[in-house]
């Protein structure tokens, strides 16, 4: 009986041990079928290949930022974030000893007195409140010798000497005048010149056509710029004129003798002076715009806060239009040689999460031939604007930041394996 089982158990293993043919063949086929599936697919399917670094949104004409000039406390902020402000507007004053209406008041004295007028002179009325911090002892001086001076006027002076000085007074002003004129046009000029240098600046992609349109704009931007600074030396020259015939007639009227004009010269280098001392000061402690456009805080977070030297305490994002959006990308080197222009670009930014809003396509405008600190700086153009995979238009910020995904080329999934494999074992 034992044998029986033992020869049956041995039968039944035989059996359950060998396959039916025809299992092998059909496992085979289904293998071989999968196979040829997964090839033809992975051939056919093709993942992005894509070198991936921060981007930062921005314009043509930059915001353009202001920098602390010294260390301080922050004792006026004189704006809102969002104003708009013209060219030259104080927008904050950093603490002094000085108060700076009381500056400003001097300055516009200074202004006054600067042309040597004689009527200038005898309605001025020194005002020895002011709190000029720094500036009070060489102050002081000015009003002493101001006073040591005597404006009044002398009847017996040659009227017709002083109406052919005025005579030319006259005609050198209205010679300031259309060099003012000519200045405005030139610094227009100039602000087109400097706008087509930085546009094809941007663009510049190593093209040897595009590096002689870069050189001969900057050609330009360099002549304009010495056109204006001929034309204020032109104007300077004029003002200085008017400035000497001035003394002339006040010496005149003034009957001077010697001992008057060597009190005059004093009182004049004194208030030159002090003009300086005073320009040197709002440098050194206003915040002023350097052009005219909107305010945007980009450190400053209120009054009496503490700035060092060198801090960027705000900018002014010039006003225009935002038409020409462009995104600007450092790519470190590990990858950049796959970059090139033309190539399509993903860009999902921080602050609109892309699960949400989607994203924006982008494509690579130009491309640095050389590193800055082993770093390539990359243009990024955007022909739809801000409107995103998802149909939405996002709101311009300046500076808003996100990610760039620069995709270099479509890979086959067989290719990359195959590369993977490669890799390995190459």
């Amino acid at each position: 009986m034992e044998d029986k089982r033992v020869i049956r158990s041995e039968e039944v293993q035989e059996i359950l041990g060998t396959p039916p043919s025809w299992i092998v063949q059909w496992g085979t086929t289904v293998v071989l079928i999968s196979l040829v599936v997964l090839g033809a697919l992975s051939w056919y399917f093709k993942y992005p290949d894509k070198v991936s670094s921060k981007l930062t949104l921005t314009t043509l004409q930059p915001p353009v930022p202001i920098f602390a000039k010294t260390d301080g406390y922050i004792s006026r902020v004189l704006v809102q974030d969002g104003d708009s402000v013209q060219q030259n507007a104080i927008l904050a004053v950093i603490a002094s000893g000085a108060t700076y209406e009381d500056v400003l008041k001097l300055e516009a004295d200074l202004q006054l007195l600067q042309g040597f007028d004689q009527d200038a002179f005898l309605s001025y009325e020194p005002d020895r409140t002011l709190q000029l911090g720094e500036m009070q002892s060489d102050y002081a001086s000015f009003v002493q010798l101001y006073q040591d001076f005597s404006f009044t006027k002398n009847t017996n002076y040659d009227r017709k000497s002083t109406r052919q000085l005025k005579s030319q007074i006259r005609q050198i002003e209205e010679g300031i005048k259309a060099l003012n004129v000519e200045l405005d046009k030139a610094n227009e000029a100039r602000l087109l010149a400097q706008r087509q240098f930085e546009l094809y600046h941007k663009q510049y992609d190593g093209d040897l056509s595009d590096l002689d349109r870069l050189d001969q704009a900057r050609k330009d931007l360099i002549d304009k710029e010495q056109g204006i600074a001929r034309i204020e030396g032109d104007i300077s020259d004029e003002k200085q004129e008017i400035s000497d015939l001035n003394v002339q007639i006040l010496a005149i009227q003034q009957g001077f003798r010697a001992g008057n004009m060597n009190r005059y010269q004093a009182l004049r280098q004194s208030l030159s002076k002090l003009s300086g001392e005073v320009a040197a000061w709002k440098q050194k402690y206003l915040l002023s715009a350097p052009t005219e456009g909107m305010v945007s805080f980009y450190n400053l977070r209120r009054e009496q806060q503490y700035v060092n030297e060198g801090d960027k305490v705000l900018a002014i994002l010039p006003f225009q239009e935002f038409d020409n959006i462009i995104g600007e990308v450092m790519l470190p080197i590990a990858g950049s040689g796959k970059v090139q222009t033309g190539q399509r670009v993903i860009i999902k930014f921080d602050s609109y999460p892309f699960q949400e809003f989607g994203y924006v396509e982008g494509v690579v405008e130009s491309k640095a031939l050389l590193p800055q600190n082993d770093e390539y700086f990359v243009k990024i153009g955007l022909p739809a604007g801000l409107r995103t995979s998802f149909g939405q238009d996002l709101v311009f910020r300046q500076q808003m930041s996100g990610s760039a995904e620069i995709i270099t080329e479509d890979k086959r999934f067989l290719e990359r394996a195959l590369e993977k494999l490669l890799s390995i074992f190459g």
